[in-house]
């Protein structure tokens, strides 16, 4: 997964993570996250992070503990990332 994610960031293409079905996030998963967010970051195209109210509370307090939901591009609501790839 981490190379078919990178492909598509270095490529430019629009990319989104949808966590709202995630249940559970380890530290590997997290770093294929910020490393995507960064390689988006250099080539200045945003990978958008969909984490809804619906996503596993454990998922959800891990990104607000880490300071990540401040500042990674996390969206919330579904039409909200529609608008932003516009």
């Amino acid at each position: 997964m981490p190379e078919s994610l990178y492909r598509a960031v270095d490529e430019g293409l629009p990319t989104f993570i949808d966590l709202s079905e995630a249940t559970f996030l380890d530290t590997v998963t997290l770093g294929i996250i910020l490393e995507a967010v960064r390689r988006s970051r250099r080539s200045r195209r945003d990978v958008l992070i969909y984490l809804p109210d619906s996503t596993a509370q454990q998922v959800r307090d891990l990104f607000r503990i880490t300071g990540f939901a401040d500042v990674l591009p996390v969206i919330r609501d579904w039409g909200t990332t529609e608008a932003r790839a516009g």
